[in-house]
């Protein structure tokens, strides 16, 4: 395993925010029902409101690129993502997803589950695209880094 950088404290070595910040993820990852690696196309309109009492989703729709965990039948992807205030997810003034990282050609690591309920889309068996729900408004979403995408796909395949 290699380090960022480190920092010597009294002797001992610690490993860089950022490789924490990688194991967390990992774990995340490897409790996730499915993991994909898939560009945004189409961002729908945001409710407008922060979640709170009731869930506030918001539908993104994806070209599915790899496939990192679980099984997904279509090409063409919706996942519904929690709109919460001050998450990693959200843009920092409007309740609506953040457009830097929701914005169409993104590649993003997606975390995703097929539980329905809180405002995420049924299956409709006619329809080309497949429906998920993103259940973490903070890790669910990560631009999919080259370097990052390749510590995923070697940790998964560690399980």
């Amino acid at each position: 395993m290699s380090y960022a950088w480190i920092v010597p404290c009294f002797g001992l070595v610690l490993p860089s925010l950022q490789q924490q910040d990688d194991k967390a993820l990992l774990v995340l990852m490897k409790e996730a029902e499915i993991v994909v690696v898939a560009e945004v196309t189409e961002v729908y309109p945001s409710p407008g409101f922060w979640s709170g009492t009731f869930a506030s989703v918001q539908h993104v729709k994806y070209r599915v690129v790899e496939v990192l965990k679980g099984e997904v039948t279509k090409k063409e992807i919706d996942a519904g993502h929690y709109v919460v205030a001050n998450s990693l997810t959200a843009d920092k003034e409007h309740a609506r997803l953040s457009p830097k990282l929701f914005s169409p050609g993104n590649r993003l690591i997606l975390i995703l589950s097929r539980e329905r309920g809180h405002g995420c889309k049924l299956n409709r068996p006619e329809s080309k695209v497949e429906m998920f729900c993103a259940p973490n408004e903070n890790g669910g979403a990560i631009i999919a880094e080259s370097g990052l995408v390749d510590r995923i796909r070697s940790g998964l395949k560690g399980e």
